[in-house]
């Protein structure tokens, strides 16, 4: 699922609430660090990262005060007709932030009893927003574990679904 700002924060919120699964792949990092609230729901609000408790006792004060401009660094703009250079240093600093904002959602999604995983659209230059973000509930039910497993044939749809169109989803 595409989700634009803090509409990744709204539907991680929402996975959790439910005792749901959730994959995503966030855009416009941006907004996480802006002053304005997009009413994205669940308890969103600007300026709310970093959410985890872990990233807010690791980076101290003078982090905190850095964390908006990392959020607003991950906002790369791709070129003319999309195009940008995968390996140009621009979008590797881009990368970079996007996986300091999706790590502290991450572990915020931790801190709620959850596993996860952060993955990246392969190849990188199939999207300039190529960061994932998967959670699950650490505990599953008979149900939902059979569930995860058929899951597992969608995840190869989604991939050969990548596949056609010259990416798909490599896993960190």
């Amino acid at each position: 699922l595409h989700t634009c700002g803090l509409l990744a924060d709204a539907i991680l919120a929402l996975a959790v609430r439910r005792g749901a699964a959730a994959c995503l792949v966030p855009c416009c990092y941006g907004q996480v660090a802006g002053k304005q609230d997009h009413q994205r729901g669940e308890g969103t609000a600007s300026r709310m990262h970093p959410c985890s408790a872990a990233l807010n006792a690791a980076l101290g004060e003078r982090g905190l005060e850095a964390f908006p401009w990392c959020a607003k660094s991950a906002d790369f703009t791709a070129g003319k007709g999309g195009a940008f250079d995968a390996s140009s240093t621009s979008f590797q600093t881009a990368l970079r932030c996007m996986r300091t904002v999706d790590t502290d959602r991450l572990w915020f999604a931790r801190e709620q009893g959850y596993k996860g995983s952060l993955g990246t659209l392969e190849p990188p230059g199939c999207s300039p927003k190529c960061s994932v973000v998967c959670i699950h509930p650490s505990q599953r039910s008979d149900s939902e574990q059979q569930a995860v497993q058929n899951s597992s044939s969608l995840y190869g749809s989604v991939t050969a679904l990548c596949g056609m169109y010259g990416c798909c989803l490599g896993r960190d």
